[in-house]
């Protein structure tokens, strides 16, 4: 299976940095840039099954 983006462990090790669960990360996004996205969202994202665009 080919790789939906390459930029989700970039994106996974900052969460951890943070100390972060996904889901703090889905509501810090909301609540800091109106971006709505699920906690399962990032996690496809972080393990490159989910695209992410520019």
């Amino acid at each position: 299976m080919q790789r939906a983006n390459i930029c989700g462990p970039s994106i996974r090790k900052a969460r951890q940095v943070a100390k972060m669960h996904q889901i703090e990360l889905a509501a810090a996004l909301e609540v800091d840039y109106n971006v709505q996205i699920s906690q399962s969202d990032i996690s496809e994202i972080e393990r490159g099954v989910k695209g992410v665009k520019d």
